[in-house]
């Protein structure tokens, strides 16, 4: 608005005055006064009309009180310059998509993508809002063929030059999204509020993620917690109730030690069932006997630490193990969580916050003694996590653990040599029980998913 009322001015005084003048004339008045001078519309009014003539109370009350059919671009125009819109975009906008790490569809199909296919962000009234799609949906295949965002943009192009709506992506079939409803807690009905309906959800799913939302796969207790499938963290978590609440049940969870929890390969925070430790440390775990060649010096050092004296809490660990550099101290900590030989077991916030951090073992010396090979690992975790999802697409499952994608292919395809998945398409695969409309699994497949043992917790579930 403010260019449009530089530009009339300019034009109205022949290029004598600009909106300068009015800045001067306006905020000028007690130069070198530090008290705040408050001002009414009418003020800024005659500000105006003090430097050009022209009925500015119109022109303002149009523009502050109302909106034009489309956008308010005469400043632009005044100004010598013209809007256009080409199918290249520029040097800034693909700057843009580098740097946030998505694709951005805005313009043509109302939507923002990351990275697998997942929204990131949708256009009101766009056409991907008019088909039912929100932040978090799954973009799994393009005209039938597996999701490749350049086969996305070609579909675009050619819906253009064809004069054709075409259908540029498919979404997850209506009945699995409800089935991941359903098993993650993405229902209002089943939010989460207690810490032992917490345990149950990660007892029940296997493995979930702490603070992840709807833009991020796979199974997360923030986004049970608000039990909806579009749950995005807002920007200020400090103030939200629904952030606030998963902080709190997180720290009990990690209080109580009756589910594994730490930051696992690549920084990720999850939670683990008692059954799947075996599996995840035989993938990331480093024996015993191996710390020495594969644990870096500072991590050594603490551990040397935490072995004499098992728990203890950031900051006296941090002088005893004599690892000074906070950098250094904190990369140590991530290695040795990462190995699943430390775990933060509680959070102190009195008189200032620290974790206490201890011993893997101490909590979980039988499943973290539990000899598992590879292959099976592989197997299991993604048999847990179809177990949960119904139906997996290219990279998803490789994103939420952490696995490569070679791995995730293998661990996939083992289950379709058993019968308990089916391939869909290249990287997608489906749960073998679940029928054409998403009927519940049978419970003979999943029996092995509950654990036995009965110093963790047990939980019966319904199937």
């Amino acid at each position: 608005m403010w260019l449009d009322v530089d530009t009339l001015i300019r034009e109205k005084s022949g290029d004598r005055r600009s909106l300068d003048d009015f800045a001067k004339a306006f905020f000028g008045i007690t130069d070198g006064r530090f008290v705040p001078s408050t001002y009414v519309f009418e003020d800024v009014v005659k500000a105006l009309n003090s430097v050009q003539p022209y009925d500015w109370e119109t022109f303002l009350r149009a523009r502050l009180d109302g909106h034009g059919p489309g956008a308010p671009l005469d400043g632009v125009t005044r100004g010598g310059y013209r809007l256009v819109y080409t199918e290249t975009p520029s040097d800034y906008f693909k700057g843009s998509e580098t740097r946030r790490k998505v694709t951005d569809l805005t313009y043509s199909l109302g939507m923002v993508i990351a990275a697998e296919g997942r929204l990131n962000d949708v256009l009101w009234e766009g056409p991907a809002y008019k088909k039912g799609m929100t932040i978090g949906t799954q973009i799994i295949a393009v005209n039938g063929t597996a999701f490749d965002i350049d086969r996305l943009k070609r579909a675009i192009k050619d819906a253009k030059q064809n004069g054709s709506a075409n259908r540029a992506g498919c979404l997850l079939p209506p009945e699995i999204e409800e089935y991941r409803d359903e098993r993650w807690r993405r229902e209002n009905k089943e939010c989460i509020e207690t810490v032992l309906q917490a345990e149950e959800f990660i007892e029940r799913v296997g493995f979930a993620a702490c603070l992840t939302d709807a833009r991020q796969p796979g199974p997360s207790l923030y986004v049970a917690v608000c039990g909806r499938r579009d749950a995005t963290l807002p920007r200020n978590v400090q103030k939200d109730p629904e952030t606030s609440h998963t902080w709190i049940l997180k720290d009990e969870v990690m209080r109580r030690g009756r589910v594994y929890y730490g930051k696992l390969a690549r920084g990720k925070a999850m939670f683990l069932a008692s059954r799947m430790i075996p599996y995840f440390k035989a993938l990331w775990g480093v024996p015993r006997r191996e710390e020495k060649k594969r644990l870096s010096k500072s991590a050594l050092s603490v551990l040397r630490v935490l072995r004499k004296e098992w728990e203890m809490g950031t900051a006296d660990l941090r002088l005893e193990s004599s690892v000074s550099d906070r950098k250094r101290f904190t990369q140590a900590l991530g290695e040795l969580q990462t190995a699943m030989i430390v775990v933060p077991n509680e959070a102190v916030y009195q008189p200032r916050f620290s974790y206490l951090w201890g011993l893997a073992e101490e909590r979980f010396a039988e499943e973290l003694a539990t000899k598992v090979d590879r292959h099976t690992a592989l197997r299991e975790i993604a048999r847990c996590f179809l177990a949960g999802a119904g139906m997996t697409v290219p990279g998803e499952l490789a994103r939420v653990t952490a696995l490569t994608r070679p791995e995730a292919g293998l661990g996939n395809r083992a289950l379709v040599e058993e019968g308990y998945a089916v391939k869909v398409a290249p990287g997608t695969y489906r749960l073998a029980a679940l029928g054409a409309t998403g009927s519940r699994i049978h419970s003979h497949l999943l029996k092995d998913e509950v654990p036995a043992d009965s110093r963790r917790l047990v939980v019966d579930y319904p199937i």
